[in-house]
């Protein structure tokens, strides 16, 4: 089934990488810590409950990179959220990708 973009995932997964390249979440994990930070308050403040879910960093240098995401082919997906974010400071230059996803676990 289409996999459906769903703006709470989408804008704290942003949250997430928007944070990793500002500096102030200076590791994934902390980048994902925020992330889930958001979706946790926009969650309760909408009544959201959600059953399951994932979260997945991945670092890209072009997009046929995502081919390679396991979880994008995930056929359990319910919705998604992706927060890219440009990544100047890694040689090469790449983009920060951070997925949530809801429906699924990562395993």
């Amino acid at each position: 089934p289409a996999v459906v973009v769903d703006s709470v995932l989408q804008a704290a997964a942003q949250a997430g990488t928007s944070a990793f390249t500002a500096g102030a979440a200076p590791s994934k994990e902390q980048a994902m810590n925020v992330a889930e930070a958001a979706l946790v308050r926009a969650d309760r403040q909408k009544g959201i409950v959600r059953a399951s879910g994932c979260a997945e960093w991945v670092e890209i240098h072009e997009l046929s990179d995502l081919d390679e995401v396991a979880l994008l082919g995930n056929p359990r997906m319910k919705s998604l959220g992706i927060g890219v974010a440009a990544r100047r400071d890694a040689s090469p230059p790449s983009l920060a990708v951070l997925l949530l996803v809801d429906g699924t676990n990562c395993k």
